[in-house]
């Protein structure tokens, strides 16, 4: 048994404890999983209520870890995503990616806050840089395209069309 292994054992053996919780691990043991259904202590209810598809802690064998919903043991719904350099996405989810509406932090410090597609910026949305920058505008593939304007704390600005995260300007 793993460390890792361990410390996921006694989680639910103190979870159990206090008045219930089930473990299920997920098919791929290379997969980093671990699932831990947590009551809802506050009841009145002798018996821990059904494993559902909802209100998952999610401890992954890296130390990041997961809290919301989930469907066929992969992130789905809404949840939060914290990882062990200190990094967050806090959103929708589809098939464990970031998918609909969302917020990023990185460790860098950037943030992003809007829509998602399969894993990436993807629609309208605000990328906020550590340095004070700012994008507002339309993503794609986590890069600025479509129409978009980048503000800089210089007092500059850039307003227009954006292809691959390059401003696009019309030829003289």
């Amino acid at each position: 048994m793993s460390i890792s292994n361990t410390y996921v054992d006694l989680a639910v053996e103190v979870l159990q404890k206090l008045g219930g919780a089930k473990r299920k691990r997920s098919d791929d043991p290379t997969s980093g999983l671990a699932r831990i259904s947590i009551p809802n202590l506050c009841n009145d209810e002798s018996t821990p209520p059904p494993i559902s598809n909802k209100s998952w802690k999610v401890f992954f064998f890296n130390g990041d870890s997961y809290e919301g919903d989930m469907q066929n043991d992969k992130l789905h719904g809404k949840g939060k995503r914290t990882c062990t350099n200190g990094s967050s996405y806090n959103g929708e989810w589809q098939n464990g990616k970031p998918h609909g509406q969302g917020k990023t932090t990185c460790t860098n410090g950037d943030n992003y806050e809007g829509q998602w597609q399969i894993g990436f910026p993807h629609g309208q949305g605000k990328m906020t840089y550590v340095n004070g920058d700012s994008y507002e505008g339309d993503m794609q593939n986590g890069k600025p395209h479509g129409k978009g304007k980048r503000t800089c704390t210089n007092g500059n600005s850039f307003e227009g069309q954006w292809r691959n995260g390059i401003l696009q300007r019309k030829a003289l």
